[in-house]
């Protein structure tokens, strides 16, 4: 048959797409009646912690992840100890933050009563963050796994969420909810791991290998502390002049575009330990021919179906979340149409990371945290919801043409 003789890329690649489209479809149905219960204010509130907890993990993670791909990805023969190395340090450094941060909510930050419950989560899925092992998954070209677990996930979450919610759910609900989900697939991960390698990534921190990683990651942990910051940035100044209620708005505008954009992360995941591949056995111009390739067939993807979603968008949105987020109509089709070159981009993205120019790397992501950060505050202040979306726009066009021209500029030298 045809599929037999595809390439173990193109199948991983199909497996990771039919996984993300039915758990996409199943958490976008259960997402949206979630945020439906919960409104706009109380659905600020859990993207206000979901910002903070994606920050506060920058602490143990930053660069980590890459680096981990990039050196296990190469076959090495301590695959293993680099895992575990990384794993370990990365759950001792965020036990100790939780414990700080669970006695600061309790004692310290003057929370209110009804918010509470949604930053204890948050501290807890902080942990359990650090215990993802989805970077072993793809450095190992494994994801259509992680993807099989992340379905189950998502099944139970949503299943939960149409079984139990109702509309009135107090802040931090759906965070509850969240919290068991990642409880359930992370034993899961950690099972199939075992089975795997034989071992789990727990135990002694060899101080030799993780100073190396450190050393190497450092570049990277800065580019992705600044990379996270804009994102994050807009969303506290959205809460500052707009309040909780706009950033539910749009933060309902977010889980939209992230259905649509885990489509083509399906591919973009697997992106990095094939590129690494490309360039060390064939070179740099054979990495940027298959490049120029990968970022074409993408765009013969993803260009109809944002127009269809951007057209689509005055029906879906009234139907899954109700009149409370009509607001967020014409800001998803801003920022998804901000996300066509993000799609297409992204395997200059993972290139230039594959050629190992990580200055350079660090020099973009700064120059555009900076950028963005202005003019978030003037746009947002001046403009509300409808200016943050059009700076996420332009943000993103800006970072995707810079990645192309320096990948191109460097291969083709």
């Amino acid at each position: 048959m045809p599929f037999l003789n595809l390439s173990k890329f193109t199948k991983d690649g199909l497996k990771l797409l039919s996984f993300n489209l039915f758990s996409r479809l199943i958490g976008f149905f259960g997402t949206t009646y979630a945020a439906k219960c919960l409104g706009p204010y109380n659905l600020g509130v859990s993207g206000l912690v979901h910002t903070s907890v994606t920050q506060a993990s920058l602490l143990y993670d930053g660069g980590l992840n890459i680096i981990g791909i990039r050196d296990t990805s190469a076959k090495s023969e301590n695959r293993n100890e680099i895992i575990t190395t990384i794993i370990s340090f990365r759950a001792l450094i965020s036990l100790f933050i939780s414990f700080a941060a669970v006695l600061a909510i309790s004692f310290g930050l003057g929370l209110h009563e009804n918010d509470k419950l949604a930053w204890y989560c948050g501290v807890f899925l902080f942990f359990i963050n650090s215990l993802n092992l989805n970077f072993a998954y793809q450095a190992n070209e494994k994801l259509p796994l992680l993807s099989s677990i992340t379905f189950i996930g998502v099944v139970f979450s949503s299943l939960t969420y149409l079984i139990y919610f109702n509309p009135g759910m107090t802040a931090g609900s759906d965070l509850v909810v969240i919290c068991f989900s990642n409880i359930l697939t992370t034993s899961l991960s950690w099972w199939f791991y075992r089975r795997q390698f034989g071992e789990l990534p727990l135990g002694l921190v060899s101080f030799n290998l993780l100073k190396k990683i450190l050393l190497k990651s450092k570049t990277f942990w800065i580019t992705n502390a600044v990379g996270s910051a804009y994102p994050a940035l807009q969303i506290y100044i959205i809460t500052l002049f707009v309040g909780l209620n706009g950033t539910g708005i749009f933060r309902s505008a977010l889980i939209v575009v992230g259905a649509v954009e885990l489509v083509f992360s399906s591919f973009s995941t697997l992106f990095l330990p094939r590129m690494i591949n490309w360039r060390s056995e064939k070179g740099d111009l054979f990495l940027w021919n298959n490049t120029i390739k990968l970022s074409a067939l993408i765009f013969l993807i993803c260009f109809p179906l944002c127009v269809v979603a951007i057209l689509g968008a005055p029906i879906i949105f009234p139907i899954v979340f109700g009149p409370n987020f009509n607001e967020a109509i014409l800001i998803f089709q801003i920022i998804l149409i901000g996300k066509i070159p993000v799609f297409v981009g992204a395997p200059f993205y993972y290139g230039i990371i594959a050629l190992a120019i990580d200055r350079i790397f660090l020099i973009i992501s700064v120059s555009i945290a900076l950028l963005s950060s202005i003019l978030n505050f003037y746009f947002v202040k001046s403009f509300g919801l409808i200016g943050a979306a059009f700076i996420q726009l332009t943000i993103e066009l800006l970072q995707c043409i810079l990645f192309f021209l320096i990948m191109k500029k460097h291969c083709n030298r």
